[in-house]
C-alpha cells in the first residue's frame, strides 16, 4: 500500500522533578589528556542517553558546571568526548560544589573530592568491575574445560556462584553503609529477589502462588517511586521491564496486569508521566503478536480519558485514530463481518458462509499498487493449494482497491487465479473499511470457524507453523 502504517507515540519532555529547587554550580573536572575541547554533558534517561549541556576544557585539561542550571536536577550523568571517539565517564549528579579528576588513559581510576555519592560511586564502580571480570573469567574457563572436560565444569558453576555471592554481599554492604545516597537507590534496583519456596498454610496445604507474588512485592520495593530523579539513570528502565518480562506471563491480559500495578505504585510521583509514555511506546512499537491490546488498553485508561495532561489535542487525536483501527481485530474478538462481490461482479458474497465451513479461515487484505502484497499473495495462495486446504483451511482474498480491472489485472499477472474466493467492494462504502486496519497491507489474520480471530499480520511462510503450535495449545477450536 501507498501508505505506510506508523504508531504514534506519546512525547514526553524531559523536565524531571519539577519541584526541585534551582542549583548553583560550582563543579569542576580536571582530565588529563583533555586539552582545549568541548565535551557534552549527557544524562541516561530511559533506555536512552541525551544531551543536557556542554563542558569546555582549557589547555590545562580543566572543564568547570558553574552557576544555575535549571535542568540538571539528579542522576547519572556522562561526559563525553567527542575528539576520542565519543569516549565517556559517568558520575552521580546530587551535590553543589566539587571536583572530579581523572586521565583519559584509564576512566576507571576517577576521584571525587566533596561529592560522598561520587566518592562511593566510583569506588564501588572498580569493585563490581572487578567482580565482571572475575565472572567473565570463570565463565570463559568453564566454557573452556566442558569441551575437553565435563567433569570439571561443576567446579567452575560453583566459582561462578561464589563470586556472585561475594558480589551481592558487597552491593548489601554498600547499601547498609550509605543507606540515604542517591547512588544506593540506584545500586538497589539491581537485585533481584530469590524465589522463595511455596509457602504452608494451617491446613497443611501449599500456596504454590505465594513465592511469585512475594518476588513481585519485593522487586518493588527496590525501587523509590517517589524519586523521580531515579529516571535519570541507566537501571530504571531495564528494572520496569525485568519486572514486566520475568515476573508476569507474555500474555497481554497478564502484561497489562504489571503495566497498571507499575502506574498505580508511581501515581503520586513524576514517575507517572515517565512510565505511561515509555510503556505506552513500548507497546506501540512491540513485534509481538496481540501486544497491540495492551497499547489499546494503555491509551483508553491513561490517555483517552486525559489523564496524560503532558499531550497536547493533536497527540490525543493521533492516539484515538489508532485506538479506532486496532480494537475491533484485537486477538480474541470476533471479526467483524466482510461483504462484497466476487472478483465477476457476479455474486455477493457474505465471509460468515465461508468462515462456518473450515476450521480456519484466513482473510488475506491486498491492494494492486502494493508492492509487498505482490511478493506475499503469490506465496500464500500456493501455500493454500498445495497445503492449507486439505487441512480444512479456508482462503479469502479482500481486494481493498475499488478497480475491478485493477483487481483483475493483479491477479492474473501474480498468478492467484484460482483463489477460490476473491471478493471486493466497488462502492468503496462497504463496512469492513472501517473495522479493519488497512493503512498498511497486506493484512492478513486467521479466524477459527466461529470467526474468533486467532492471529493477525502473519507471514505467509509463518501460517502453517503457527497453526500447527496454535491447536497444540487449543484442542477444540
Amino acid at each position: 500500500m501507498k501508505h505506510l502504517y506508523i504508531f504514534l507515540f506519546a512525547f514526553l519532555t524531559f523536565s524531571v522533578a519539577k519541584g526541585q529547587q534551582d542549583k548553583v554550580f560550582d563543579i569542576t573536572f580536571k582530565i588529563k589528556g583533555v586539552k582545549n575541547e568541548t565535551a557534552i554533558l549527557g544524562f541516561y534517561y530511559g533506555d536512552k542517553k541525551l544531551i543536557a549541556d556542554s563542558i569546555k576544557f582549557d589547555e590545562n585539561g580543566i572543564g568547570k558546571i558553574q552557576g544555575i542550571k535549571e535542568n540538571l536536577t539528579d542522576g547519572i550523568y556522562l561526559v563525553v568526548f567527542p575528539s576520542m571517539k565519543y569516549r565517556y565517564f559517568d558520575f552521580v549528579m546530587k551535590e553543589k560544589v566539587y571536583s572530579i579528576s581523572g586521565d583519559t588513559a584509564n576512566f576507571d581510576k576517577l576521584e571525587s573530592k566533596g561529592s560522598i555519592e561520587n566518592e562511593v560511586f566510583f569506588k564501588d564502580t572498580k569493585a563490581l568491575g572487578l567482580f565482571q571480570f572475575q565472572l567473565m573469567a570463570a565463565k570463559k574457563s568453564m566454557d573452556s574445560v566442558a569441551k575437553i572436560d565435563s567433569s570439571k565444569v561443576a567446579f567452575w558453576k560453583d566459582k561462578i556462584e561464589d563470586i556472585q555471592t561475594q558480589q551481592e554481599k558487597h552491593r548489601a554492604a554498600t547499601i547498609a553503609k550509605y543507606p540515604n545516597l542517591f547512588y544506593t537507590k540506584v545500586i538497589k534496583m539491581l537485585h533481584e529477589p530469590d524465589i522463595e519456596k511455596p509457602l504452608k498454610r494451617a491446613d497443611g496445604t501449599y500456596d504454590s502462588l505465594y513465592p511469585l507474588l512475594k518476588a513481585r512485592k519485593d522487586f518493588l520495593a527496590d525501587i523509590d517511586f517517589k524519586d523521580s530523579c531515579i529516571i535519570k539513570t541507566p537501571v530504571l528502565y531495564n528494572k520496569l521491564f525485568t519486572y514486566i518480562n520475568n515476573y508476569y506471563s507474555p500474555e497481554p491480559d497478564s502484561v497489562i496486569v504489571a503495566c497498571d500495578e507499575l502506574i498505580a505504585q508511581s501515581k503520586n510521583s513524576n514517575l507517572y508521566q515517565f512510565l505511561c509514555v515509555e510503556l505506552l511506546n513500548k507497546y506501540a512499537t512491540s513485534g509481538i503478536m496481540g501486544h497491540d491490546a495492551i497499547y489499546v488498553h494503555l491509551a483508553e485508561k491513561y490517555y483517552l480519558p486525559r489523564k496524560a495532561t503532558w499531550s497536547d489535542s493533536a497527540t490525543l487525536a493521533k492516539i484515538q485514530e489508532s485506538v479506532f483501527y486496532l480494537k475491533p481485530t484485537l486477538i480474541g474478538s470476533y471479526a467483524p463481518r466482510i461483504t462484497g462481490l466476487n472478483k465477476d461482479s457476479t455474486k455477493a458474497v457474505v465471509i460468515d458462509s465461508i468462515i462456518f465451513k473450515h476450521d480456519f479461515t484466513i482473510i488475506a487484505f491486498w491492494d494492486p499498487e502494493c508492492s509487498h502484497c505482490k511478493t506475499e499473495m503469490p506465496v500464500l495462495t500456493r501455500l493454500w493449494r498445495d497445503t492449507l486446504q486439505y487441512d480444512k483451511i479456508g482462503l479469502v482474498g479482500v481486494c481493498v482497491d475499488r478497480n475491478k480491472d485493477k483487481m483483475n489485472d493483479f491477479i492474473v499477472k501474480n498468478g492467484i487465479s484460482d483463489l477460490k474466493y476473491q471478493i471486493y467492494d466497488p462502492t468503496g462504502k462497504a463496512i469492513w473499511r472501517s473495522y479493519y486496519d488497512l493503512r498498511s497491507t497486506p493484512l492478513v489474520l486467521i479466524v477459527d470457524k466461529k470467526g474468533k480471530i486467532v492471529a493477525k499480520r502473519i507471514d505467509a511462510k509463518d501460517i502453517y507453523w503457527y497453526l500447527e503450535n496454535w491447536k497444540k495449545g487449543h484442542p477444540n477450536p
